[in-house]
């Protein structure tokens, strides 16, 4: 499998567990990732997470799906759920990436989650709050902003969301 034909596409990655992961990845060469990493494996890079080609079952492009999700399969998935798991570090990471559609799935991860007061989540809310802030500051997009400003109010106690 020819790992850098799939840089800078949407895809979808099944690792060898069969777990399934999309996103826009980034390829990352050999010598790149033996500079970075400590392994002189090539591999494909989402947003928080690297696969190592020996990490891979298999890759399918998504450039030309178009569904109710655009490029994506669903609303949000295995990466998003990982990455709400890891906490706000890794929130932070897909903040201040550049990829606008991440952003937006993260944040219905984090939707959902948010539904019970009893999420991890809360534990970490005032952090939650600043990086939502200083997303809505830098962040053009209006359905993010809407979307960031509805967790901020969650998060304040102000409304369920529904």
């Amino acid at each position: 499998m020819k790992l850098s034909k799939f840089d800078g596409q949407c895809v979808q990655i099944e690792d060898n567990s069969g777990d399934l992961f999309e996103g826009y990845c980034s390829y990352n060469s050999a010598e790149y990732n033996e500079h970075e990493f400590g392994n002189d494996e090539e591999g494909l890079e989402l947003p928080g997470i690297l696969f190592f080609k020996s990490d891979i079952r298999k890759v399918t492009s998504l450039e030309d799906h178009q569904g109710p999700y655009g490029k994506f399969t669903s609303s949000y998935g295995k990466l998003e759920e990982m990455i709400v798991e890891d906490g706000v570090d890794m929130i932070d990471e897909v903040f201040y990436s550049e990829e606008q559609e991440h952003i937006y799935r993260l944040l219905l991860c984090m939707e959902n989650h948010l539904k019970s007061p009893e999420d991890s989540l809360f534990e970490s809310s005032k952090e939650l709050v600043a990086l939502l802030k200083g997303l809505n500051i830098m962040n053009v997009d209006e359905k993010t902003k809407e979307k960031a400003q509805a967790l901020i109010t969650r998060l304040q106690g102000q409304s369920p969301l529904t």
